[in-house]
């Protein structure tokens, strides 16, 4: 008898570092992922950035060559 409930506490402390492992894989998962996310956020900003400045200066190059096409 003794020897069971020896090994009942043996899995009660098997069982609650299990949860404790789990828990801190999960929440190890969700903080890669938020970092992840922050990260795919900040170079998106920088592509749209980008992306606004490019349209831009497409834009004035389109005016000079209409400048130029309506001189001739």
């Amino acid at each position: 008898m003794k020897d069971l409930k020896l090994a009942l506490d043996k899995f009660e402390s098997a069982k609650l570092n299990l949860k404790e492992t789990l828990k801190y894989l999960d929440t190890k998962s969700i903080l890669t992922s938020q970092e992840e996310l922050k990260n795919l956020k900040e170079n998106n900003k920088i592509l749209k950035i980008s992306q606004t400045e490019a349209t831009e200066k497409i834009n004035k190059l389109l005016i000079k060559i209409e400048k130029i096409i309506g001189r001739k």
